[in-house]
């Protein structure tokens, strides 16, 4: 999904979900850090990933430049 839009990943940070019902699937929370792009290709891929039927959501997107 992200190399589709021309994204580089720089960073994956994945934390494993408690769950409440130990019937249900495993979750994770997902923290991804990518190398400069632009902004049309960056909201594609947040478009692509929270349309993805693994996803069962996106919380929040930061951007940050210069760094």
């Amino acid at each position: 999904i992200v190399a589709a839009e021309g994204v580089s990943i720089e960073l994956v940070q994945q934390t494993r979900l408690e769950q409440d019902d130990e019937d249900a699937p495993p979750r994770a929370k997902l923290v991804i850090a990518t190398h400069s792009a632009v902004e049309s290709a960056l909201a594609a891929t947040v478009d692509s990933l929270a349309a993805s039927d693994v996803v069962v959501s996106v919380k929040s997107v930061l951007r940050i430049e210069g760094a």
